[in-house]
């Protein structure tokens, strides 16, 4: 009978703030024009930080996927009048 190693877990990263919850004041740039560029650089820094750590410090795919599609449809809701 053979026995498997165990594989060493690594611990899960810690995302930055900024990372866990969009908002627009930290992520706009001069010149943009509504809040989807800002979003857009949330999603982007979101994915980045996932590629080099794993998306299980914010979740899991699962998690991540539905808070950004949360986020944006309340960032829709707030700019209907």
């Amino acid at each position: 009978m053979r026995h498997r190693r165990l594989t060493p877990v690594s611990p899960i990263a810690e995302p930055a703030a900024e990372l866990c919850q969009f908002d627009e004041l930290e992520w706009v740039s001069p010149g943009d024009q509504g809040w989807g560029p800002a979003f857009c650089r949330w999603i982007e820094a979101r994915r980045s930080w996932i590629s080099k750590h794993g998306a299980e410090g914010l979740g899991g795919w699962l998690t991540v996927l539905r808070a950004e599609h949360q986020t944006r449809s309340d960032m829709y809701e707030q700019e209907e009048p």
